[in-house]
């Protein structure tokens, strides 16, 4: 895979297909709409730059896709849980600081 428009890529379990836009930028920008995943790029980024761009959106998107489920699952039982790279919550989403814990 070269990381070029039309290599597959899977998000979520479902197949989307990747299009890169080259412009004029400093930084990449990633995102998957309907079943595609777009990608801004720096005219200059070669495979080993959107590889790793790449993978940073894709642990950042799990991450909130994780975080989301623990709140969900977590609503049930009366602690509070902590999920990673968030501030402290209760176990029905409400930041702690809110409840003066």
């Amino acid at each position: 895979m070269i990381l070029e428009n039309g290599d597959v890529l899977y998000y979520l379990g479902e197949k989307r297909v990747l299009t890169v836009i080259r412009e004029q930028r400093t930084r990449a920008k990633i995102k998957s709409v309907m079943d595609r995943i777009l990608m801004w790029i720096p005219y200059e980024a070669d495979y080993k730059y959107k590889r790793e761009q790449l993978e940073k959106w894709y642990r950042k998107e799990a991450l909130a896709v994780i975080s989301e489920k623990a709140l969900e699952y977590a609503k049930p039982f009366p602690f509070i849980l902590k999920v990673f790279g968030s501030k402290t919550k209760g176990a029905d989403g409400e930041a702690a600081a809110a409840k003066g814990i």
